[in-house]
């Protein structure tokens, strides 16, 4: 069974690169970064992962994918590639 590693990357996070190397160390498939590092300044609604209703603070420093994945090209040995998945919502469509 294949098992890849999921790490939010915060600007106050551990080393990308050290990371990498560590969970492939460790027999890791693959190694996965958030995509989506634009979080709102304010918003209207709360939000539900926070019984207060506020957004994380750690959610305004999430790193962005391509700078968190750029010093793994030279550290990873495993993979033959690098790949950037991007979410993209659906639209609602009334008919």
């Amino acid at each position: 069974m294949n098992v890849g590693i999921f790490v939010f990357e915060t600007a106050d996070s551990l080393d990308t690169a050290v990371l990498a190397r560590h969970a492939e160390a460790l027999g890791f498939e693959s190694f996965w970064v958030p995509e989506h590092p634009v979080i709102p300044v304010t918003t209207t609604s709360p939000y539900r992962g926070a019984s207060d209703g506020v957004i994380p603070d750690a959610y305004k420093r999430i790193v962005d994918p391509f700078v968190a994945i750029m010093p793994l090209h030279e550290h990873i040995a495993r993979y033959g590639r690098l790949d950037v998945l991007e979410h993209r919502c659906a639209e609602s469509r009334q008919t």
